[in-house]
């Protein structure tokens, strides 16, 4: 047994060239394939929070419309603003006991820019010039793509999937408006997978006793 160990330990041969050519490549193939499914799972991780905050960010907007429409005195129909269905104006008095100037009542206009942008701004209503009071357009959510996807059982919104529109039940007497929000990153340039509905019915209560209808016809411009 001694003989046996001193002769593997005198022993000095190694490996060939060809087998450590065929080590190196197996190795770099198993780190090959590590590498791309790490950056795989990197990439996934990455867009599905990026969808998560898109989505996250719409369902915000909507709660804050939503507040604004039960506080709304007057709603005003998406069929008749400057882009139908993709513009919404409501005339309320959310958070009217902090807003400023007082009393709080506002003028509120919410839109969907051909980016997929929700933006919002607010001017004071019944003013000469309502520039002046006006607020810029803040963007609430991204990832809006009620213009790009469409829509065939809708022809209303020319394809496309309409965003707002004013219920036509009577019963409901204009009270209710119906908002829909198609949300998609887009991120790899294909909406047909992906695209979530983030849809809800908002009522308010769109009384004109003592509120004039027309305080916030006059828009300031874009």
């Amino acid at each position: 047994m001694r003989t046996l160990i001193a002769r593997l330990r005198s022993d000095q041969r190694g490996l060939t060239l060809t087998e450590v050519l065929v080590a190196m490549m197996v190795m770099s193939l198993a780190a090959g394939v590590f590498l791309s499914t790490l950056a795989s799972v990197q990439k996934s991780v990455a867009e599905t929070d990026i969808r998560t905050r898109t989505n996250t960010q719409a369902r915000l907007a909507l709660q804050t419309l939503d507040r604004e429409v039960r506080s709304g005195n007057i709603l005003y129909d998406p069929a008749s603003s400057t882009d139908p269905y993709f513009r919404f104006k409501v005339y309320t008095q959310a958070n009217a006991t902090t807003r400023q100037p007082s009393p709080g009542y506002t003028c509120r206009l919410w839109r969907i820019t051909p980016a997929g942008q929700l933006q919002t701004r607010f001017w004071e209503p019944g003013t000469v010039d309502p520039d002046v009071s006006a607020s810029g357009w803040r963007t609430v959510a991204t990832g809006i793509v009620n213009k790009s996807v469409d829509d065939p059982t809708d022809t209303t919104c020319e394809g496309a999937t309409c965003a707002f529109r004013l219920d036509d039940d009577p019963n409901k007497g204009g009270r209710t408006v119906n908002v829909v929000f198609l949300v998609n990153e887009d991120l790899n340039g294909d909406l047909s997978s992906g695209t979530v509905k983030i849809q809800s019915a908002l009522t308010g209560r769109n009384t004109s006793y003592g509120f004039p209808t027309d305080v916030c016809e006059d828009e300031p411009t874009d």
